[in-house]
């Protein structure tokens, strides 16, 4: 009876040890993204609002933000969902928003956060006013930084 039990010990530690291998964290994922596939221009947006988030926590304890990357001139060329059209309106929220992101990032104003909030406003204003879907506003407003 001794036997079965040292052995029926040791399995179970044997499978505790495999069992307890180290993974790969999982990427995000949902049954929803089978169906949809993001345009060109929400990739950029995606890409856009990450970097915003990291500006707006640089912004918070007055770290320098460095240089604008790249791809955020590809807003004028990035091809959009089926239902939205490059058209005037959206061309020039895009260019108030780059000229808010410039302004941002080339001020020596040690408190940016009016500048920074400026940028967010810009997304807002663009999604808002029908030339952007309007389903990301909740989110981007969570970037909006307290100015009180």
């Amino acid at each position: 009876m001794k036997q079965y039990f040292n052995l029926y010990f040791y399995l179970c530690v044997a499978f505790l040890l495999l069992s307890c291998k180290e993974t790969e964290p999982k990427k995000k994922e949902s049954a929803f993204q089978d169906f949809y596939v993001q345009s060109e221009m929400a990739v950029i947006m995606d890409d856009m609002y990450d970097f915003l988030e990291e500006s707006r926590k640089r912004v918070l304890v007055s770290e320098t933000l460095g240089e604008l990357p790249d791809y955020f001139s590809e807003i004028h060329t990035a091809k959009m969902a089926d239902d939205y059209t490059r058209d005037p309106f959206f061309t020039s929220f895009s260019e108030a928003f780059l000229a808010n992101m410039e302004a941002l990032h080339t001020s020596d104003n040690l408190d940016k956060t009016n500048l920074y909030n400026n940028a967010v406003n810009s997304c807002i204003a663009c999604h808002t006013s029908g030339a952007a879907c309007m389903g990301p506003i909740p989110r981007i407003k969570k970037l909006l930084i307290n100015s009180e």
